[in-house]
């Protein structure tokens, strides 16, 4: 049980992460150094920690599998900032 709680956290984390990348070009376009700068630094905190995470775990039975929760979160997260832009954006 313990295992899958790790997979939810991967996905969700996947997710937020594809959220503020999202934020963080907008931010970047509408030039808006403070903003983007603070996004900048989370998303490289996320992706550092996520990589620490799947790197220290990685077991034959569960690294590949983190990996592809994580990159299903990303895509998710990817759908979600593209089809509701407007309320990101704001």
């Amino acid at each position: 049980m313990g295992n899958f709680w790790m997979y939810v956290i991967y996905f969700g984390t996947g997710v937020l992460q594809d959220i503020a990348i999202a934020l963080y070009y907008r931010f970047v376009a509408d030039k808006k150094a403070g903003l983007s700068a603070t996004l900048s630094s989370i998303t490289t905190l996320i992706n550092l920690t996520i990589l620490y995470g799947i790197l220290t775990n990685l077991t034959p039975d569960s690294g590949v599998w983190l990996i592809i929760t994580y990159a299903l979160g990303n895509g998710v997260g990817a759908y979600l900032a593209v089809k509701f832009s407007k309320v990101f954006g704001k």
